[in-house]
């Protein structure tokens, strides 16, 4: 249903030269391009590029994000769509990630949760903490995440356990824990 959409923005990017493929960086970062900002559409958003090295299969990011939502990948696209309470997350492969909501609070904790999300599933220990703090026993650890949707009430109990998790404190740097609210271009 989308296909005729992922064309035309398959085409675009080939033509303006963009790589939708993940490069290695060396190090980890988070980059926000745009601070939680005004969405012509409605609401807020914020995007940033997520730089990691071993950055998961779409696969195993997919059972992360089912902690935060209904997530459902564009082969064309390389993109995760996540559909979450109250707003929508992309995630695509080059490492971008864009979250969306109805209020600036929501948009910036669904762009954090994002990156969590993501950081878990590319850097899992198989520790099995995540396992243990899930009251639902949706979290199975295996060869990565195994998340059952069904049972998952998405508390956030996992990712508050996860040690893995917390790099997201070391990319956002400041001591603010958080990209900035407002973008350096918006009200």
């Amino acid at each position: 249903r989308n296909s005729g959409l992922n064309q035309v923005l398959l085409k675009l990017a080939k033509e303006r030269g963009i790589s939708l493929k993940p490069k290695a960086r060396g190090k980890m970062s988070l980059d926000v391009i745009r601070g939680v900002s005004p969405c012509v559409s409605g609401g807020y958003s914020i995007e940033g590029v997520l730089n990691i090295d071993r950055r998961a299969s779409p696969e195993r990011a997919i059972e992360a994000l089912k902690t935060i939502g209904n997530p459902t990948y564009s082969e064309d696209l390389d993109m995760i769509l996540v559909r979450a309470p109250g707003g929508s997350s992309k995630l695509f492969a080059g490492g971008q990630v864009y979250a969306s909501a109805d209020d600036r609070r929501s948009a910036l904790q669904l762009f954090e949760a994002t990156v969590k999300q993501v950081l878990r599933a590319s850097l899992c220990t198989r520790c099995g903490i995540c396992a243990r703090a899930c009251p639902r026993r949706a979290i199975r650890v295996g060869a990565g995440l195994q998340v059952d949707a069904a049972r998952c009430d998405r508390c956030g109990r996992c990712t508050k356990a996860c040690v893995v998790a917390r790099y997201y404190d070391r990319l956002t740097g400041d001591g603010t824990k958080s990209p900035p609210l407002l973008s350096r271009n918006g009200p």
